[in-house]
């Protein structure tokens, strides 16, 4: 699984913005509708927009408390169709990820139905 994880991060509560330190690359590094995790919280952000090299905005704003420099995680391997996270079992946060993948799947069944002739 591919992660990108250089440097750290600042968010603040109920602000959608994401600032990194040390990163310097996040224009060619992530993409947008990457899954956006900070290490040590259960919720799976998408990222919404690339800013600049050091700051990019996720969807739904930040629901934690302020943090600054904290450690974070983009999850960079998606399903070729579909665009669905993959996971693996080294990837500590799996079962979050994987939680993530089965909702947006959910989702598309139900759009699909909801389409159906």
């Amino acid at each position: 699984m591919s992660i990108y994880n250089v440097g750290t991060v600042n968010v603040t509560h109920d602000s959608a913005t994401v600032t990194g330190n040390g990163t310097q690359t996040f224009l060619t590094s992530i993409t947008v509708n990457q899954l956006f995790k900070v290490v040590g919280y259960s919720t799976v952000y998408m990222v919404a927009s690339l800013i600049s090299d050091n700051s990019f905005t996720i969807s739904p704003a930040w629901a934690g408390i302020d943090l600054t420099g904290a450690s974070y995680n983009v999850i960079r391997d998606y399903t070729f169709n579909r665009d669905y996270p993959l996971v693996s079992a080294s990837t500590s946060d799996w079962p979050i990820i994987l939680l993530r993948a089965l909702a947006m799947i959910d989702e598309d069944i139900q759009y699909i139905l909801d389409n159906l002739p």
